[in-house]
């Protein structure tokens, strides 16, 4: 019996993949997108978002390589809140689920996002609301899901994990999760009616 549904944030919650907020922001400073490429290919972000390095100074990173005469934290800081848009249809989901459902989120993220979202109330809908950034811990890692149902007190089986992409669901449901693989919101209402899940 499906007792808590563990949400993703970014690309699930939020409108957008980071990947897309770096487009965006590339486009406004006139940076190829090829160099650009070129230098986050080869950029080691795990650290990041296991809270040992900073977003901070990849940004500063950039600003260097790319000889950037601008305040990119601050641009930076206002592209992704212009970008990663709070899906108001998941939200929507997410309450009805609450009347049935202990509501969590897992998610990888740097600190400054975590605290961008942390201060316009993304985390507010999950109870725990955990982060790679706190953690030290990313997925597609088991222990970062296995800490999951240690706080959840709750077997892989009892749980449904939602996710954009693939390698995540994938660990997940090898670890004997139930698992959604999300596309849009219509989607993913189909998908829980297939799990039966109640929304009301």
């Amino acid at each position: 019996m499906i007792k808590a549904i563990i949400f993703d944030i970014g690309g699930v919650v939020l409108s957008k993949r980071i990947e897309e907020v770096y487009l965006k922001l590339i486009n406004d400073l006139g940076i190829d997108c090829d160099s650009f490429e070129d230098f986050r290919k080869n950029y080691d972000f795990s650290g990041i978002l296991k809270g040992e390095d900073s977003i901070e100074k990849f940004l500063k990173d950039i600003k260097k390589k790319f000889s950037l005469e601008v305040n990119i934290i601050e641009r930076w800081k206002k592209v992704y809140v212009d970008s990663m848009l709070i899906n108001n249809e998941v939200i929507n989901i997410i309450n009805r689920l609450k009347k049935n459902y202990i509501i969590s989120s897992l998610s990888n993220t740097s600190k400054l996002h975590a605290e961008i979202n942390r201060k316009r109330g993304v985390f507010s809908y999950f109870e725990p609301a955990l982060n790679s950034c706190d953690l030290g811990l990313i997925k597609p890692e088991k222990e970062i899901y296995n800490l999951m149902l240690d706080r959840l007190n709750l077997k892989p089986e009892q749980c449904i994990f939602i996710d954009d992409r693939e390698p995540h669901i994938d660990s997940a449901k090898k670890l004997g999760f139930k698992t959604i693989l999300f596309k849009d919101s219509q989607q993913f209402l189909s998908d829980l009616n297939k799990n039966n899940i109640k929304l009301d």
